[in-house]
């Protein structure tokens, strides 16, 4: 759900008669404008961070672990912390992006489409200092029973005891 702020003004259509023709006439009813705009997001949750493998500098913060669909979403979030210097590069290797539901000890790769293509957000970027992006990439579902999972992205160490939400 979306929260909005609403500003309302209130013009008065006989005040802007009378500015306009010189006379009061007859009184008008009031006009309100809603003017609105989106409530700020709140800061996203992280529930667990890591360190690139090959740049401390780098940081991916994992954001989401839920079911949506009969699938399971992950969205993450990959930054270069450093306030000067060098751009990171991450490359995407499809093949890194799994989870391991321990209580099933079943790996879970990508869901694909039709056309044999991720159902995901992941591209292989390069971040300048102080670069953030916020990827996602669906899953198969796992068994409800299931309620702890290990994430995997390629560069990064295993988020292990992950909580899965509904």
């Amino acid at each position: 759900m979306v929260n909005f702020r609403a500003t309302w003004v209130m013009v008065s259509l006989a005040t802007a008669a009378t500015a306009v023709t010189g006379s009061a006439g007859a009184a008008a009813p009031a006009l309100r404008i809603a003017q609105a705009s989106p409530a700020p997001a709140a800061p996203a949750h992280v529930l667990a961070s890591g360190e690139f493998s090959n740049d401390p500098d780098l940081h991916c913060d994992l954001l989401e672990v839920k079911r949506v669909s009969g699938a399971l979403l992950i969205r993450f979030r990959i930054a270069n912390t450093a306030t000067s210097g060098k751009e990171i590069s991450w490359n995407n290797d499809w093949g890194a992006f799994y989870f391991v539901d321990p209580a099933e000890q079943k790996k879970y790769l990508l869901l694909r489409d039709a056309d044999d293509h991720p159902i995901a957000e992941i591209r292989s970027s390069s971040f300048a200092p102080g670069d953030k992006r916020v990827f996602w990439a669906k899953f198969p579902a796992l068994p409800a029973t299931s309620t702890k999972i290990s994430v995997t992205i390629g560069g990064f160490s295993p988020f292990d005891d992950i909580p899965v939400g509904p």
